[in-house]
């Protein structure tokens, strides 16, 4: 889209548009009929039939027509012809908010732009830029920084694109402050997403590096420098928020998905993740903290197939608005060790009305502590500490969510003790005033193929590595509440997301921690994989009212650490 460069062969994509089957994206597959009705269809998502609207579907029969083949005029004819049919039957006063939506509308413009750039007819170039000028207006007006998010930067760019083609100097000095306006809303000044889901980030480093190469070719050379500079820093968050099989978590609306080829320089920390170590510095850090919201830790960086290293993740402070791809997700954690997802993100499913999906945002769906009651807008946190070291890694965060409303105060204490490759969450329940239950929930992914009840509190797990390899990890629980439950997914909970349109079944393991009024309730859980049996053991305090220190065992291997609460 707009982005200046044809692609070397789409023949594939118009033969099929031209035979009447037209593939959007992940979101389905339209049916063109001869003379399009415009009108939804069901083998299309939410989504799909709103990027019905955006017309840049059509792109590859105007690319494949720019070529000398015996195709060549029929391809653009019809390019030509469903653009005229879908303007003929969207007159602009009739056109809906969604059709010109930032993102639909944003790619529609872009199409208009390479429609201009690539027809030769004098008649037809002029008919798409009175389109395109229409459109042009109409995303400057929608421009706003309130909410802003990838969608925005897409129309912007295209509005940019789109001044430099037929449009005016004012309206070109728009686009481009639009542009560099939103480059700080959009991203943290330290590379973190602000989408709430990292593979989100990576999505919008495509779109900046399409920023940038249009602003390069319309000689906006300082922006297009800035731009250069935020994809930079990007990187080593992206490197972060990557699993020991170099997929990004599955936070948010984040699929399991990798770093994006040929963004990032050869000797990057980006590009030694994407590429398993073979290109690129191995990053240097294994445990960070990003303004997004996320903590982020592991044992260690392994070149190559990696199926020996531990990796885990906390989702922290959410106090920005909810952005259209962030879950209410704070307290969240996931584990990742020996090549097997072992506590999980629910990820992101798909963009429809479904009962799934609307569950799917929300904390009662996430390896998180569980309220009685639903939230439903963004939920605030305060990140307590941080303190990584050689033997331990130490984050708390305490969720204000209830504390104005019922004085109830959540708090999770991760730990991973590095020396024995374990992860200990240790939850803190206070009601002053009322009593209620909490629910501490771990979501097993599909990976994990079972999880059998221990009568030491806990569970022993089996999973599968990518390479088919049978590995096992034990939970524990140490709680005087009572026992964990493990059930297997219901219609909603337990469901995983992780690739597009696809939900996939797998477990979940439970604690109800019922809170007395005025008392504060403690439960402590750790994950490790291997068959060894775990344990917690409780020393005395070096003095009377001190935080008591915990000895961890995983078989023989043993760690004593002091832990916040």
């Amino acid at each position: 889209m707009h982005t200046l460069t044809v692609p070397t062969d789409e023949s594939v994509a118009a033969a099929q548009i031209m035979a009447g089957s037209v593939t959007i994206g992940h979101y389905g597959t339209m049916t063109l009929a001869a003379n399009p009705t415009w009108k939804t269809q069901s083998t299309l998502d939410l989504a799909g039939n709103r990027y019905v609207h955006s017309l840049n579907w059509a792109l590859p029969l105007l690319r494949e027509g720019t070529r000398n083949t015996p195709t060549a005029a029929a391809y653009t004819a019809r390019f030509v012809y469903l653009l005229k049919d879908w303007v003929k039957d969207h007159p602009v006063a009739s056109r809906t908010a969604l059709m010109n939506q930032p993102q639909y509308g944003g790619f529609r413009l872009g199409t208009w732009v390479c429609a201009h750039r690539l027809l030769t007819d004098p008649a037809q170039k002029a008919w798409v830029a009175t389109q395109a000028k229409v459109d042009l207006a109409v995303q400057l007006k929608a421009f706003t920084l309130t909410g802003a998010n990838n969608t925005m930067m897409n129309s912007q760019l295209a509005a940019y694109a789109a001044a430099e083609e037929v449009g005016t100097a004012k309206q070109r000095s728009t686009a481009l402050a639009n542009i560099n306006a939103l480059r700080p809303v959009l991203i943290n000044a330290d590379g973190s997403d602000k989408e709430g889901a990292p593979a989100y980030g990576g999505y919008y480093t495509q779109i900046l590096v399409r920023t940038e190469r249009v602003l390069s070719a319309y000689k906006a050379a300082a922006a297009a420098a800035a731009v250069r500079a935020d994809i930079a820093a990007q990187g080593s968050f992206q490197a972060q928020a990557t699993r020991p099989d170099r997929k990004f978590e599955s936070i948010g609306d984040s699929p399991l998905s990798k770093i994006t080829a040929g963004v990032f320089p050869g000797t990057s920390d980006a590009t030694w993740v994407r590429t398993s170590g073979a290109k690129g510095t191995v990053p240097a850090s294994t445990y960070s903290r990003w303004t997004g919201g996320y903590v982020f830790g592991r044992s260690g960086w392994v070149a190559g197939v990696d199926e020996t290293s531990s990796f885990y993740s906390l989702r922290t402070s959410t106090q920005a608005l909810a952005a259209p791809h962030r879950h209410v997700d704070t307290t969240g954690v996931t584990f990742f060790s020996h090549g097997v997802s072992w506590i999980g993100d629910p990820g992101p499913y798909q963009y429809d009305s479904s009962a799934l999906r609307a569950f799917i945002g929300t904390r009662d769906a996430h390896s998180a502590l569980i309220p009685p009651s639903t939230v439903t807008g963004a939920t605030k946190a305060v990140l307590l500490s941080a303190k990584p070291s050689a033997a331990a890694d130490k984050t708390c965060v305490r969720d204000l969510t209830y504390q104005k409303s019922s004085g109830i105060v959540l708090t999770r204490c991760v730990y991973y003790l590095r020396t024995i490759d374990a992860l200990v969450v240790q939850d803190v329940v206070t009601s002053p005033t009322t009593a209620t239950t909490i629910k501490q929930q771990w979501l097993l992914p599909p990976q994990v193929n079972s999880a059998v009840a221990e009568a030491s509190g806990g569970a022993l797990l089996t999973g599968t590595t990518a390479a088919g390899t049978s590995e096992s990890a034990r939970l524990l629980t140490d709680s005087t509440v009572g026992a964990t439950s493990i059930t297997p997914a219901g219609a909603v909970l337990g469901q995983f997301g992780t690739t597009y349109g696809v939900h996939t079944p797998g477990q979940v393991v439970s604690l109800s921690i019922p809170v007395p009024a005025g008392t504060t309730q403690t439960a402590l859980t750790v994950i490790a994989a291997g068959t060894d049996p775990l344990s917690i053991q409780h020393e005395t305090p070096a003095t009377v009212g001190a935080v008591a220190p915990l000895t961890v065992s995983v078989g023989t291997r043993t760690q004593t650490f002091k832990p916040a609460f």
